[in-house]
């Protein structure tokens, strides 16, 4: 179950409210993974996999290494 607009239903019945194209195990597993509710059923943009400037500081340190 999960709360989709205020509403309390199965995934399926918020996956067809939401007309979301991605399959029902792939949302499954973004909820699981800690996304909400609306980025699950790509309503929302996705969350930050990382800090984009820790990643440009790990590339300065590995160009530093060759």
């Amino acid at each position: 179950m999960v709360t989709y607009k205020g509403e309390e239903m199965p995934l399926t019945d918020a996956m067809e409210k939401a007309k979301c194209k991605s399959k029902y195990i792939t949302v499954w597993r973004r909820i699981d993974r800690g996304w909400s509710v609306e980025q699950a059923l790509d309503i929302e943009p996705p969350p930050v996999r990382w800090d984009p400037d820790a990643v440009e500081e790990r590339r300065k340190r590995a160009r530093k290494r060759t």
